[in-house]
């Protein structure tokens, strides 16, 4: 039995329980009662025949010893209420107590039923996972497969459409990233999806701007206020792994939007997550600080990780550079390709390293839509480094090939250098412009113990800046003296930083349902 078909039930059980209650407290006209009794007779047909066909033969027993008693009830009630058992020698108060007797244990009896059917363990669900952008997958995967392990649900993962905003806002190209998920995912068509008659029980969704975005937008048909009205628990994972924030109004255009507002249930990775969404407005009772199933992602994928066969060449014998770029720090500064020219030159042709460069996602559609003067330029800088043998740029939806590729990463501030950190391989965070963030910070994830660097200050004929220099120097060297302390501090700011996450949300979620109807 689907979960909302058991929802059902119980109110029309309900219905029935109060209206014998109110045959009880008002009484009345023997003649009219056998009316009312047979209507809320049938009302109880219906409920047994679903106990009765919707479970195992085991379970059909138990609910038939709770059903022979109510339709026990029943008929007693229908001899007692007919009028060729009334004469004039009947005694009505006894006749009436009799009849409320009989109305007050089928109450007592539906009660049981209600009561067994709220923790029924052989209820189903039907869970819906929303990705958009297949890069952003695996802020999904694990609570994904948790619910695939669970024999009570039925899951689909539905891409659904976006569109890039021209720069007048309106809509651009649509994009649909069906066919770039992973090919172990079964996937289904969204547009074809009837979710007026399908209702699941849990609706996961990660891109919580709805048409507020001024970069991309989901198609409306998937806005959180659309999909709120057919589920009764609409989730909200983070397609990132928030960091660090100065204040509390600093989080706010990460934590006050519409998706966030309209969610029933939003995963916190940290209390300090936690904290920092319900200072902006978000109810304490629907955040839920159970992990970030983005690092379970990464936890869970890198004990298969393998260097791609037609990277081989290219990296070589090289230590390997993961270079990131994020949409802020293009949005933030004028002088960032520039920045990102001279680091990627001096880590090939100075260093002799190999470099994988990965820019966000969105960052090529972002600097055309907000940054169009800018756009020729990025693609110069681009299509000059993909002439480079020790160069490989990775514009795959997942990461992980990079990561297992890579011997460090250096980013700026972003989720994936997060990510990044919980593989336990040295991290440079460059946005600080080599000056650590202050203990008075916000910490959702603490990376205080990664090293900080500058990507300013290049000398005219090329030379590094000394902190970008010094990390460098440690990764050519094999060194990593921060280690221990990067993996302490950063253990002990996220919950369930063991994989777990997403099989604690999948049981979460479920839980909330479940305790929702007892």
């Amino acid at each position: 039995m689907r979960r909302i078909k058991q929802k059902k039930l119980m109110e029309l059980i309900d219905v029935v329980r109060r209206g014998l209650d109110d045959v009880i407290c008002h009484g009345g006209m023997l003649e009219t009662m056998q009316t009312v009794i047979h209507e809320y007779l049938n009302a109880f047909e219906i409920i047994e025949k679903s106990v009765m066909t919707d479970f195992s033969e085991k379970k059909q027993k138990e609910y038939q010893n709770i059903s022979r008693g109510i339709r026990n009830g029943f008929n007693k009630i229908t001899s007692l209420i007919s009028h060729d058992k009334l004469d004039e020698d009947s005694d009505i108060n006894v006749h009436n107590l009799e009849i409320d007797k009989a109305l007050a244990e089928i109450r007592s009896d539906l009660g049981k039923m209600q009561h067994k059917l709220a923790g029924e363990e052989e209820i189903q669900y039907l869970l819906l996972f929303l990705p958009y952008k297949a890069s952003m997958w695996d802020s999904m995967e694990s609570v994904w497969l948790a619910a695939c392990r669970d024999p009570r649900c039925t899951v689909f993962v539905a891409p659904i459409p976006y569109f890039d905003r021209k720069p007048d806002g309106t809509f651009g190209d649509m994009h649909y990233e069906g066919g770039r998920m992973p090919d172990y995912v079964d996937i289904v068509d969204c547009m074809q999806l009837d979710l007026e008659q399908l209702m699941p029980e849990v609706i996961y969704f990660h891109n919580p701007y709805d048409e507020h975005n001024y970069v991309t937008s989901v198609h409306p048909a998937f806005y959180s206020r659309e999909l709120k009205k057919y589920t009764d628990l609409l989730v909200y994972l983070f397609y990132f792994v928030p960091g660090a924030y100065e204040s509390a109004e600093s989080a706010a255009v990460s934590f006050q939007t519409t998706g966030m507002w309209n969610a029933d249930l939003i995963i916190a990775q940290s209390e300090v997550h936690k904290a920092l969404m319900e200072a902006n407005g978000n109810a304490a009772e629907k955040i839920a600080v159970l992990g970030s199933p983005k690092l379970d992602y990464v936890l869970n994928h890198l004990g298969e990780c393998q260097v791609l066969g037609n990277w081989k060449n290219k990296l070589k014998d090289r230590k390997v550079f993961l270079v990131c770029s994020s949409v802020g720090t293009f949005l933030g500064d004028k002088n960032t390709i520039e920045q990102y020219d001279a680091l990627l030159g001096w880590l090939i042709y100075i260093c002799h390293a190999a470099v994988i460069y990965r820019p966000h996602p969105l960052l090529e559609s972002t600097i055309k839509t907000m940054r169009p003067w800018q756009y020729d330029r990025y693609m110069e800088f681009v299509e000059k480094y993909l002439q480079c043998e020790y160069f490989i740029l990775d514009h795959m939806e997942d990461p992980m090939p990079s990561i297992c590729a890579s011997s460090c990463m250096i980013s700026d501030y972003s989720s994936l250098c997060f990510t990044y950190a919980v593989t336990g391989k040295p991290v440079a965070v460059s946005s600080h412009n080599g000056v650590p963030p202050t203990d008075e910070c916000y910490y959702a994830f603490d990376y205080r113990g990664v090293d900080f660097i500058a990507l300013t200050g290049w000398t005219a004929d090329g030379e590094a800046p000394e902190s970008l220099k010094g990390f460098v120097q440690g990764v050519m060297d094999g060194e990593d003296s921060g280690k221990g302390r990067r993996m302490e501090l950063l253990m002990k700011s996220v919950v369930n930083l063991d994989g777990t996450s997403g099989e604690k949300i999948h049981k979460y979620a479920l839980g909330r349902l479940e305790g929702s109807l007892s």
